[in-house]
């Protein structure tokens, strides 16, 4: 007889909390701003951007905090794990700083993240000038001249600051000094003859530059001479109607003077009075920029009273057609170019100048209009030649 064995049924059971999971911290990375990054102040905040992720928490979940420079900013993740920040540079100090981004799960895991960027100042190029010499300042050949600059730079130390010096004629100038406070010299420049543009080239450490020009004249300046001044460039400053040490055929000069900035060639103008007199210079003489010419009836110093003469005129007893005489009585000058345009005059009667004395025109008002007023006119009193009478002829006048 066979006998059967109960069957047995054997089971088990477990509960959730006996499963285990795979325990893996968050995840936290920084994509904006990037390692050694370089942000400028002044071009408005930056938007630091993080992404933090868990493989068991949702990312809205999560603890997640920003670490700026050891300041803790809390923040919370969207759905997709993205973390914001905003930060002004123009608020934060010149250099690096630290950016970091720390996720906690629910089971106190910990994710981070950090990166070191910097903040310069705001971007642009030096500010740069040439100190000495001004611009347009003129040399003789052959003297050595002094460059001075300075530059300064919101970003870069005035110690890295790069300096050039140029010259558009002689090229690159050598002998570069830096005081390492942002100001530049060269030694001693000897340039050629001519006109040149200096150039200062400074450059920061970002290597952005700027330019500072002026421009100097080596040589002797060209003065351009003219034949045809405008009314007034040419004037009567100083005249002698009636000498005493000699006769008057001899004796009697007049002075002009140049008010303008340009000489001026006589030859061809016409020395006159409004009757009869009329007398066309012959000689070739260019009255200069702030000089003078002095017309003589007679040129010998021996003869005339030891006046120091430019020009002569033709003097007769009494005057004419190609001639000219200063009437003791009275009388006008008038000084005419070729085309007949009258450029000065100077009316005068009996009473307004003193015999043996030159009268002249006040320094203060030597100009077109003034000289024209015989209010501004006076008798000299410095005696120029031994033997010879009061007046300043070729010179600067007395004080009225």
């Amino acid at each position: 007889m066979r006998h059967v064995l109960p069957l047995v049924v054997f089971a088990t059971a477990c509960s959730e909390t006996d499963l285990k999971r795979i325990n893996e911290p968050p995840r936290a990375v920084i994509s904006t701003p990037s390692a050694d990054e370089l942000v400028w102040q002044g071009e408005g905040v930056i938007v630091a951007v993080g992404l933090v992720e868990d493989s068991h928490d949702a990312a809205p979940l999560l603890t997640v905090t920003w670490t700026l420079d050891g300041d803790l900013i809390e923040a919370t993740a969207n759905d997709a794990g993205e973390v914001f920040l905003d930060i002004d540079p123009d608020v934060l100090a010149w250099g690096a700083h630290t950016l970091t981004l720390t996720v906690v799960d629910s089971d106190g895991d910990i994710g981070e993240d950090s990166i070191e960027w910097a903040v310069r100042g705001p971007g642009g190029p030096p500010e740069v000038a040439i100190t000495s010499p001004a611009t347009g300042t003129r040399f003789p050949v052959g003297e050595e001249i002094y460059f001075q600059g300075t530059a300064s730079d919101l970003t870069s130390d005035p110690r890295d600051l790069e300096f050039v010096w140029m010259s558009d004629l002689d090229g690159n100038l050598s002998d570069v000094y830096l005081d390492g406070k942002g100001n530049t010299n060269l030694s001693p420049q000897v340039l050629r003859e001519g006109e040149h543009v200096i150039t200062l080239i400074a450059t920061d450490t970002d290597g952005e530059s700027a330019i500072a020009e002026i421009t100097v004249k080596v040589g002797e300046e060209e003065i351009e001479i003219i034949d045809d001044p405008e009314v007034g460039d040419l004037i009567f400053s100083e005249i002698m109607v009636k000498p005493t040490v000699a006769e008057d055929v001899d004796g009697e000069w007049v002075e002009l003077y140049n008010t303008s900035g340009y000489g001026v060639q006589i030859k061809g103008y016409s020395f006159h009075d409004d009757d009869y007199d009329f007398y066309v210079i012959e000689d070739s003489f260019v009255v200069m920029p702030g000089d003078y010419v002095v017309l003589c009836a007679n040129v010998n110093p021996a003869q005339n009273g030891g006046v120091p003469c430019d020009v002569g005129f033709n003097r007769t007893e009494m005057g004419g057609d190609g001639a000219m005489a200063l009437g003791n009585k009275g009388d006008e000058v008038v000084l005419s170019l070729p085309d007949g345009t009258e450029i000065d005059w100077l009316y005068y009667d009996a009473s307004w100048y003193v015999e043996g004395v030159a009268s002249g025109v006040d320094p203060d008002h030597l100009n077109g209009e003034d000289n024209d007023e015989l209010m501004y006119w006076c008798p000299q009193t410095s005696v120029v030649s031994k033997g010879g009478e009061p007046g300043t002829p070729g010179m600067l006048n007395d004080e009225c």
